[in-house]
């Protein structure tokens, strides 16, 4: 069995900026005043690592994290507003097509592996209209490194179905290369988010793309292994 690990923001779709319109207003809630977006770097980042930053670097409170909780719960209940207020989304291309050419496949299944936390990206997949493309996923609740979730993705991965299963994760940062190596997965970079297609060749995955291709091409490349 070919798990694909997928990651959500950047690669699966884009959201035109909704889940940053819906941190913001969270932490300027929280903090009592505005903040500077632009000094918050999310490409790759984490929900519980996102908060972290927030509170030491836009809030300048460092270290107190008993915030985190309060911030990242206010988000999820401000995401379902912004994400229909922001009207240039997209699912990214080729990627309906190749969800549903490989969802009835016996080789293949769809799974998610993302910084998210669980009930942001069903959120964010659910408006998109390709959440039940996915049985199950690896989230970032309760697990601020990248790796980590990587690692809860592979356990999950191997008890459905054997320590033999191929893992692949396709992720549009050098970080989603760093976690899928990290589990000895093949990494698919799709240069369609966070990072340029020669910053993601730096990184070395086993497939760099500017974007995703065809799917007959994309599952005949993975069945070639």
């Amino acid at each position: 069995m070919k798990v694909l690990l997928w990651d959500i923001d950047g690669t699966l779709l884009n959201t035109d900026r909704a889940g940053v319109c819906a941190w913001m207003e969270a932490a300027e809630e929280i903090h009592g005043g505005p903040l500077d977006a632009s000094r918050l770097t999310l490409a790759g980042m984490t929900d519980p690592l996102i908060a972290e930053i927030t509170i030491d670097d836009l809030m300048e409170r460092p270290g107190e994290y008993e915030i985190a909780p309060r911030l990242l719960a206010r988000y999820l209940e401000l995401l379902p507003d912004w994400l229909p207020r922001r009207g240039n989304g997209f699912v990214h291309r080729n990627v309906l097509d190749t969800l549903e050419a490989l969802a009835p496949a016996t080789d293949f299944e769809h799974a998610l592996l993302t910084g998210n936390l669980e009930d942001g990206a069903r959120q964010k997949l659910a408006h998109y209209g390709i959440l039940d493309f996915f049985d199950w996923g690896a989230f970032a609740d309760g697990l601020p490194l990248r790796r980590d979730i990587a690692r809860r993705a592979r356990s999950e991965a191997e008890s459905r179905h054997g320590e033999n299963v191929e893992l692949y994760v396709i992720g549009d940062t050098p970080r989603d290369i760093d976690c899928g190596k990290a589990v000895g997965a093949r990494t698919i970079a799709v240069a369609t988010g966070g990072a340029t297609f020669d910053e993601l060749v730096e990184h070395d995955p086993w497939w760099a793309l500017d974007h995703l291709p065809a799917a007959a091409e994309f599952a005949a490349r993975l069945r070639e292994g």
